[in-house]
């Protein structure tokens, strides 16, 4: 990557996940950094690692907008699937990094998240012309995701992709 071409944004609850994502990008010679002034990060890629849920309302005095791309693969597990997992999973997996349904949502379909980041989505400024989104989802629920995306975030351009097992998994749209 060119220098100044990258401002990355990890943005999660967990501790371990923020760590595992700096660890990343220092393999990748971008090591972590606190938000730069404009005329400074244009001279060099930084990773800014956030700890924090996309519920709190001072998220974005920490995570500076427009975007190019946003990525995700939130929580999509509906209860009732999750209380049928194998333990095996239930052992060794944060049920936070697992459950989509949020205790105040009704819907249990596990599609809150997909709800909440299109909120997100939609307040101007957030996306800037080009953009790409891309949300990793659960068996079953792309085309209600595309859907969110397309009538809550205002997105039309989008796109399904199938996994190498043809299942459709990521749901992709252009701003």
């Amino acid at each position: 990557m060119p220098p100044g071409s990258t401002r990355a944004y990890g943005i999660d609850i967990s501790r371990d996940a923020i760590q595992l994502a700096t660890d990343n990008a220092a393999r990748c010679n971008i090591p972590p950094s606190e938000p730069l002034p404009f005329a400074q990060s244009n001279r060099r890629n930084i990773f800014i690692p956030v700890l924090s849920d996309l519920r709190d309302p001072n998220l974005f005095k920490r995570v500076l907008p427009p975007f190019d791309v946003i990525t995700a693969n939130p929580p999509y597990i509906p209860k009732r699937e999750y209380d049928k997992l194998p333990i095996s999973v239930k052992n060794y997996e944060d049920p936070a990094a697992l459950l989509g349904d949020l205790p105040d949502d009704e819907n249990r379909d596990g599609l809150a998240f997909y709800r909440l980041i299109a909120q997100l989505l939609r307040q101007k400024g957030m996306l800037r012309d080009g953009s790409i989104v891309a949300l990793e989802v659960g068996q079953n629920q792309a085309d209600a995701v595309e859907a969110i995306l397309q009538q809550s975030a205002g997105l039309r351009n989008t796109q399904v992709w199938k996994d190498p097992w043809n299942v459709k998994r990521v749901v992709l749209a252009h701003a």
